[in-house]
């Protein structure tokens, strides 16, 4: 038998969660193939990439121009304020030249330096805030995930599993995981979801 056990995103990436590894050993010392997946951990990685921040910039720029407000077409009922857009098209760029370096000192000694901790710190908070923002009113930060409506809601989470304008793990997923199991064709997938925050990206993977 194989088994695939992922842990899906929001949780605090400083702070992995250990039922998963407890359990994959439990299984393993019992003779089952276990393939352990942190897709909170690999989520955090791909979007605080330069080649997400540029993609997170262009789709912006795309829906809602200079102005910051969308386009006539444009189908969103909630539409962040212009102000926010147009402070995020600003920076984008200079965030998008600067998020790898970040990302790179948070996971040095650098980090415990307090100015320099501090700065790149604020970068990858800023760069999650571009990151969300395409898929406004959801936000996705360091230690929470706020979707864009009630995931303790069935009716309310099955629209949103579905939903590629608020929902930013359906890209994601389609071109990593989902293709992943297709690959490894495992007997059983397991998803461990230990808190709200991680509801719509687990239920986003089941459905």
């Amino acid at each position: 038998m194989k088994v695939m056990l992922l842990f899906p995103p929001n949780w605090t990436p400083t702070m992995p969660h250990l039922a998963l590894p407890t359990l994959t050993a439990y299984l393993r010392e019992r003779g089952v193939e276990v393939l352990q997946r942190d897709l909170n951990l690999e989520v955090f990685d791909e979007i605080l990439t330069q080649d997400y921040m540029q993609g997170a910039v262009a789709r912006l720029q795309a829906e809602y121009g200079a102005a910051g407000r969308p386009a006539q077409r444009s189908s969103r009922k909630q539409p962040p304020h212009p102000d926010v857009v147009k402070q995020i098209l600003q920076n984008g760029p200079h965030l998008a030249a600067q998020v790898e370096r970040a990302k790179s000192v948070v996971r040095s000694p650098a980090f415990y330096d307090g100015p320099i901790g501090l700065r790149n710190f604020q970068v990858i908070i800023d760069c999650l805030e571009l990151a969300s923002l395409p898929y406004f009113p959801a936000s996705l930060h360091l230690q929470s995930y706020e979707a864009a409506g009630p995931v303790d809601s069935s009716r309310a989470l099955l629209q949103l599993v579905r939903d590629p304008q608020t929902n930013m793990f359906l890209d994601i997923f389609r071109r990593g995981i989902i293709p992943d199991i297709a690959r490894e064709q495992p007997d059983v997938v397991g998803i461990s979801i230990p808190s709200l925050p991680q509801m719509l990206a687990g239920m986003t993977l089941a459905y």
